[in-house]
């Protein structure tokens, strides 16, 4: 079964024949993208898929209309506890930054636990890691380390 004779059979199963359908292909000629949606596909994407052009799609076909800005994160709550931000040491902030860079969470987590294990004052700061960590954020631990390291300089 080739994908045109999926979206076929997908036209056909009475709870799926009204489900949006996006083919896609690396193949950019005109016919395949005419018989793509000949065949019952809504639109259609040339491969390497463009992110920006995905979302117009889904935009049109599902009558989104989508909402920028930035998103309140439970970490940011964690700052007003009453327990204040103690921080490592600026030699320990910076190998925390070095291997968030490195964008690995797994690696990242142990020296986290480590200093959640030596020092009950780190808590604070443990915990707002952790959750960056949890929701694999790290491009904003990335940046609210930079901020803390600038702080403290």
């Amino acid at each position: 079964m080739d994908g045109f004779e999926l979206i076929r059979q997908l036209r056909k199963t009475p709870v799926l024949k009204d489900k949006l359908i996006i083919a896609s292909s690396a193949s950019v000629y005109e016919e395949d993208k005419k018989k793509s949606l000949a065949v019952g596909s809504d639109a259609f994407l040339p491969k390497p898929i463009q992110t920006e052009t995905l979302l117009e799609q889904l935009q049109h076909h599902l009558n989104l209309t989508w909402v920028y800005g930035n998103p309140v994160t439970e970490t940011a709550e964690q700052n007003d506890s009453s327990e204040p931000m103690v921080y490592p040491p600026l030699e320990t902030l910076k190998q925390l930054y070095e291997l968030s860079l490195m964008g690995d969470v797994k690696t990242l987590k142990k020296p986290v636990a480590a200093l959640a294990a030596s020092e009950a004052p780190l808590k604070p700061f443990v915990t707002k890691m952790q959750a960056f960590l949890n929701k694999y954020q790290v491009n904003e631990l990335i940046q609210w380390l930079e901020g803390e390291m600038t702080d403290d300089a």
